[in-house]
């Protein structure tokens, strides 16, 4: 692997509500989205978007496939 094969992603501190609604406004879009793409698009630390995309789904803000029926 060389250099211009590694992706880089610099990840922004902000408060969790800002973090919540962002990752709730991505899910608006209606396109299929995976943790990555929640790293990679809003520059947030994977362990708070899983972290807060737990929360909306238990709060019914948001579904995942896993919990689709």
């Amino acid at each position: 692997m060389n250099a211009a094969e590694i992706d880089v992603f610099m990840i922004r501190t902000v408060p969790r509500d800002v973090a919540k609604r962002e990752i709730e406004a991505l899910f608006g879009s209606g396109e299929t989205l995976y943790y990555s793409d929640f790293v990679q698009r809003l520059g947030l630390d994977i362990v708070l978007v899983v972290e807060l995309c737990k929360e909306l789904e238990q709060e019914g803000r948001i579904e995942t496939l896993g919990s689709a029926s």
